[in-house]
């Protein structure tokens, strides 16, 4: 997400949901639902860009809501996106 982007999302008060604690549950549990070999480093890459996307958007004044993708990992766990707002 470019920085125009971001701003002009702070600019109209858009909420940005993000769907990125989930990320961690497959990393750790990938293989034993069948995600092909080698998938991990790919994950981990996108977990750390989705966590300093997240720092951008906060940085910028961009407001988050909670979004509910916490089949795996369990309703509750998934507040981890939240933290430090």
């Amino acid at each position: 997400m470019d920085d125009a982007t971001i701003a002009e999302m702070a600019r109209r008060g858009t909420y940005y949901v993000p769907t990125i604690d989930h990320n961690r549950y497959y990393i750790e549990n990938g293989s034993k639902i069948g995600y092909a070999p080698g998938f991990e480093p790919r994950r981990r890459h996108l977990l750390r860009g989705t966590w300093k996307l997240r720092g951008r958007l906060i940085g910028a004044g961009v407001k988050f809501a909670m979004g509910s993708d916490a089949i795996y990992t369990m309703f509750g766990q998934n507040t981890r996106e939240l933290d430090g707002l």
